[in-house]
């Protein structure tokens, strides 16, 4: 009976013993907190953002002079990579141009609209806007009628294999819908701002469950009402 006693007693550690443990559970957590942090990285490169393709890319004041409050017509977004365009920055140094993006500063490319029939011509979905690249860009200057909108651009904004996923993630830019008016009727001065309000909205729409133009009839009534 008293073996028994004996041996169901807890057996104390020394203070040497306690400390050791105490290191050792530190660092069990710091391991833990270490490989958490390593699994979200992993997660946060792996992760594919929302689909850019064939809509704006709207700068939030990330990637340098070369994208500062620009808007993006992407032409292309998959597993892959991107590109795009900048339409809204006439190109200083090349009058008659527009600065497309810092790859490929000498290559030519347009964006069109109402022209269904023009050779080379990629209508991006249903933006209402076409894509040209190469000789056929210079063309469109030809054209008589001419489109109702174009610019010929020179360069291209480009990204690698979910380069710009990472970027839309760490909320560099945003993606909105072709807005047309905003793209094509807007001096390329206030585009910009012109598309982040109307994301705003849209956004602010969202949040209270409403379509943008019922938020756009609650605006308009007087406060109180």
């Amino acid at each position: 009976m008293n073996t028994e006693k004996k041996q169901a007693k807890k057996v104390e550690l020394t203070p040497e013993q306690k400390s050791l443990k105490a290191q050792k559970n530190r660092r069990d957590g710091y391991l833990m907190v270490f490989l958490a942090l390593l699994l979200f990285a992993l997660g946060a490169y792996l992760r594919e953002s929302e689909s850019a393709h064939h809509k704006l890319l709207v700068n939030q004041g990330h990637g340098g002079p070369n994208f500062e409050q620009t808007v993006v017509v992407m032409v292309k977004h998959d597993s892959l990579g991107a590109y795009g365009l900048i339409v809204n920055r006439p190109d200083e140094k090349n009058p008659g141009y527009y600065y497309g993006g810092p790859v490929q500063p000498d290559k030519i490319s347009a964006l069109y609209t109402g022209v269904d029939n023009f050779e080379g011509g990629l209508l991006l979905s249903d933006t209402g806007i076409y894509y040209v690249e190469g000789e056929h860009a210079e063309e469109l200057r030809k054209l008589d009628p001419p489109p109702p909108w174009f610019i010929i651009l020179r360069g291209y904004s480009g990204w690698s294999k979910r380069q710009l996923d990472r970027e839309i993630f760490r909320e560099w830019w945003k993606i909105a819908d072709v807005d047309l008016p905003a793209v094509t009727e807007t001096d390329p001065e206030f585009i910009w701002r012109a598309v982040s309000e109307k994301l705003a909205a849209v956004e602010e729409a969202a949040k209270r469950g409403i379509t943008t133009e019922e938020l756009e009839e609650k605006k308009k009534k007087p406060s109180g009402i």
